[in-house]
């Protein structure tokens, strides 16, 4: 029955937001707080996530200038209570009993499977991994896959994110939630997985900004993710690979 922490991101999603903030107040597992950072949104984001605030007391806003989608969450961060965080984009969706199937499982870190508005799916084979040995298994067998690359359909166990002030880069625009799990899982002691598909990722123009990327971006990506791999590797004894992870950036 722990508080579980939802974390959005609002800038420029005013066509999307109504139907994303709708689904998170609809879940089956009551114990929840939605917690909405307006980046600076230019549209009129700020004033619907604040009319939703003014009328559910289990929603909070905070309102800061435009920095991106990396200090948005880092905003959240500073300001959940939950055991438990889960982030959501503001121009996606989730199904009822989202939050209820993830809190199904144990672990520290709880993965599951998501789908989007063409019809993609992407369901994971259900699995637990505990302890060293176990995760350094997960690695090798999860660690180039798009589902742990990025940070939908997942639950974070807060207090290891604030024992060690774990936050986004926000020096990154592309792959910021892959560096985020890297950081996350070096701090894990377990990882469950779950079949589920019950985040809906929808495509939009939004999501077209993000891939602009200079080369000193793409660069500076590269180089994060090899020192988050190096680091795994020398906790582990084991070399981690994310051979195709680095190669899903180049493309």
């Amino acid at each position: 029955n722990g508080l579980v922490s939802l974390i959005v991101p609002v800038y420029k999603a005013e066509k999307y937001i109504h139907q994303c903030i709708d689904s998170l107040l609809a879940q089956t597992y009551n114990n929840i707080e939605v917690v909405l950072v307006d980046d600076g949104s230019p549209d009129n984001c700020g004033n619907i996530c604040d009319e939703y605030a003014a009328k559910d007391s289990r929603v909070k806003v905070f309102h800061q200038q435009n920095r991106g989608v990396s200090a948005a969450r880092n905003t959240g961060l500073a300001h959940i209570k939950g055991e438990w965080i889960t982030f959501v984009d503001a121009d996606d969706k989730v199904t009822e009993d989202y939050i209820e199937k993830l809190m199904s499982k144990d672990g520290d870190w709880i993965i599951g499977g998501y789908k989007d508005t063409k019809g993609n799916c992407c369901h994971i084979n259900e699995d637990c991994y505990i302890g060293n040995d176990r995760l350094i298994q997960f690695s090798q067998e999860h660690l180039h896959n798009l589902y742990t690359n990025n940070i939908a359909g997942k639950l974070y166990r807060s207090s290891i994110i604030s024992k060690n002030s774990l936050r986004f880069d926000t020096n990154v625009r592309f792959s910021e939630d892959f560096l985020f799990n890297l950081d996350f899982l070096s701090h894990c002691n377990s990882v469950a997985l779950i079949w589920e598909d019950n985040y809906i990722i929808t495509f939009s123009p939004c999501m077209e900004e993000k891939y602009k990327l200079t080369i000193q971006e793409l660069s500076y990506i590269l180089d994060k993710i090899t020192e988050r791999t190096k680091s795994l590797s020398e906790k582990w004894g084991v070399t981690v690979k994310c051979e195709k992870s680095i190669r899903v950036n180049i493309a």
